[in-house]
């Protein structure tokens, strides 16, 4: 971590416990008070129980403590090969990824509204039922604006393949999703969307052809 916009950083800190369990695929953000918080994937020996988990520093990243755990409530499990995103904003935190129920691979995020304390609530993202035996690796990416989640994912392979963007309230859970662009003559494919926002103001960037 670094305080001076990046002139100069501190010694690495070591976010997960040394359990002798893997850890892979992190993804950071920050809290309204400059605490760091990171999402991985985290398996038991032999990469089998695949979850994700969530560390969080209340000392401005100079150490992580405990890990609160992502409740996959799918029936499903998560796609193990697939990185998340972790989003925060207020005390509304979400984590965004992939699901695998009987290979489809649609879209959910976690939520917690104690600063990722524990995330209590799931909502799923994503309706459009994408059957994909291989685990796809595109990630989910999001962001939170007042009280709405937004989030744009890809879902279809190949030819098929479209950006979508999905617009959920923290308060009542409701969702809706829609394809960003829609097909349009000429497109062959989009992926890979990611999404920011200053303010009220956001921009969507994805990769198409």
């Amino acid at each position: 971590h670094s305080y001076d916009g990046g002139k100069t950083f501190s010694i690495e800190t070591q976010v997960d416990d040394s359990d002798g369990l893997i850890s892979r695929f992190p993804t950071v953000a920050m809290d309204p008070y400059g605490h760091p918080l990171v999402s991985y994937m985290k398996y038991d020996k032999g990469y089998v129980n695949p979850r994700h988990v969530v560390a969080k520093s209340t000392e401005l990243g100079e150490s992580f403590t405990g890990e609160a755990v992502i409740k996959d409530i799918s029936g499903g499990s998560i796609s193990d090969c697939c990185p998340a995103t972790v989003v925060e904003s207020g005390n509304a935190t979400g984590i965004l990824y992939r699901d695998n129920l009987n290979n489809y691979r649609n879209i959910w995020a976690g939520i917690s509204k104690n600063r990722a304390i524990s995330f209590d609530n799931a909502v799923q993202l994503d309706f459009s039922n994408w059957l994909a035996k291989s685990c796809p690796a595109n990630p989910p990416h999001g962001t939170i604006i007042s009280d709405t989640l937004y989030s744009v994912y890809t879902s279809g392979n190949g030819d098929s393949a479209l950006v979508f963007m999905s617009k959920t309230s923290l308060t009542s859970f409701a969702d809706t999703f829609a394809p960003l662009t829609g097909r349009f003559p000429g497109l062959t494919s989009q992926n890979f969307p990611r999404i920011a926002n200053s303010g009220n103001a956001g921009a969507i960037a994805w990769v198409q052809s």
